[in-house]
């Protein structure tokens, strides 16, 4: 069997659309051509006995990977999408008066918890992705010999639990939501795809990093937590941007008392608009790289237990 590295690595190389290097220095082999249609994208690699399908995460200029990551939206219960915010600005050193900290998480739990939202979430999302885990499922299935394992990273991590529990095959999942409670969803041929995977699965492994904002909040907001999860601490963000000081220049202060009140202002409120951008684009980086599977694998990578060869029932991870 393939160790949490090598898994890593697939999940990482899939998203290569020029070549395979990454498999390849690990001596796996590609055995079937790149794949991007129609909002699934996955490859299929073996190494002597194994054979490991990796599917892809979301694409952002995929419509239909968007589509999908929108359909996850989950039910929260009261105060989980507070609380998931502020975890999540305190792990990326976003703190101290400013208006992400304040503002924005009531914001987020008052329209998360507003009927009319939840009536949508509740017709409209909290369900499996039914297409892309048909085609998934479609795609294990002409696979031969049958797969040893599935992994993927983000969506591709969630049709990869999905896949796992209606194959009954072992999966290593990266940075992916967790679907423990989603419910069905039609699929392409019109048919009934279930999400809904059992606390009980142990053919199911997630690893996450500690900055993953996709499964800090999926597993916060409600979502069960199924089989087994690992945490890998990645190196840390850098600091949050700061706010300068106004100091009034000397021929403002003797020219009148107005004229000094006048130029504190514009700089204050200019100053405060120009530390927001650069927070929100601190935020967006922070988030990405928390994500980001490259980070997760070069992690994985530097601990020497992750290359274990693991066990067909996974009980050494």
């Amino acid at each position: 069997m393939p160790s949490i590295h090598d898994c890593a690595i697939l999940a990482q190389d899939v998203y290569d659309r020029t070549g395979n290097a990454q498999a390849m220095d690990a001596r796996w082999v590609r055995r079937d051509p790149q794949n991007w249609g129609n909002g699934f994208a996955g490859g299929t690699y073996s190494k002597g006995a194994d054979v490991v399908i990796s599917l892809r995460g979301t694409e952002t200029d995929d419509s239909r990977d968007l589509i999908s990551d929108a359909m996850m939206v989950p039910l929260a219960r009261p105060g989980a999408a507070r609380a998931t915010l502020d975890h999540l600005l305190h792990n990326y050193h976003v703190s101290g008066p400013n208006l992400l900290a304040s503002a924005v998480p009531p914001l987020v739990e008052a329209l998360m918890q507003n009927g009319t939202m939840r009536d949508v979430i509740r017709t409209r999302a909290n369900q499996v992705p039914g297409e892309q885990v048909q085609r998934a499922l479609q795609y294990f299935d002409r696979c031969s010999p049958r797969p040893t394992m599935v992994t993927g990273h983000s969506l591709g991590g969630a049709l990869a639990q999905v896949v796992s529990q209606q194959r009954n095959v072992p999966c290593v999942a990266f940075n992916s939501p967790h679907m423990g409670d989603l419910g069905a969803s039609a699929g392409a041929d019109g048919g009934r795809v279930e999400g809904m995977i059992p606390m009980t699965s142990q053919t199911l492994l997630q690893v996450n990093a500690n900055l993953d904002p996709l499964s800090v909040a999926t597993a916060a907001v409600g979502n069960l937590t199924h089989g087994r999860v690992i945490t890998v601490v990645i190196p840390p963000f850098h600091e949050a941007p700061t706010r300068h000081t106004v100091d009034v220049p000397l021929w403002a202060s003797l020219l009148a008392p107005t004229a000094a009140y006048l130029y504190d202002t514009y700089q204050t409120v200019s100053g405060e608009l120009s530390f927001h951008r650069e927070l929100i684009q601190h935020l967006g980086d922070a988030m990405l790289y928390g994500h980001s599977m490259a980070n997760l694998c070069a992690a994985i990578a530097r601990e020497g237990r992750y290359s274990a060869m693991l066990r067909p029932d996974l009980s050494n991870a």
